[in-house]
């Protein structure tokens, strides 16, 4: 897994962050209040649909546990780009995990890497 966050040098401190191999493990993209612009999901390595879980938080998140405040599906050996027009804030937080299965006690990783980018002020 490698995980990045870039400045993007314009519009008041918009950042990139890009993980990679996002996988059933909680990841904190921000641990305070944010506005995610854009996330791009590559999950075209899998030949299985794939969810990212959610959370606005800045405290601990236990997958499996913690109740996602969204849940995103991406179809198998699909890539993804949902643009929020104006942005959505997550007033405390913006931490994320993907997994095989909606459901809440859902924690196994996708087989292959997916891909994660947030942009976000």
């Amino acid at each position: 897994m490698a995980i990045t966050t870039q400045s993007l040098g314009f519009a008041a401190s918009t950042n990139i962050f890009t993980d990679t191999d996002i996988e059933g493990t909680v990841v904190v993209v921000k641990s305070s209040s944010t506005v995610v612009h854009i996330i791009t999901i590559d999950n075209s390595l899998n030949a299985a649909q794939s969810f990212l879980k959610i959370w606005n938080s800045a405290g601990v998140v236990t997958i499996g546990t913690t109740v996602p405040d969204e849940i995103i599906m991406i179809p198998a050996s699909a890539i993804i780009t949902i643009a929020i027009v104006g942005g959505k804030t997550y007033a405390t937080g913006f931490q994320v995990a993907c997994t095989t299965t909606a459901v809440l006690a859902g924690v196994t990783s996708p087989t292959s890497a997916v891909t994660l980018r947030v942009v976000y002020v």
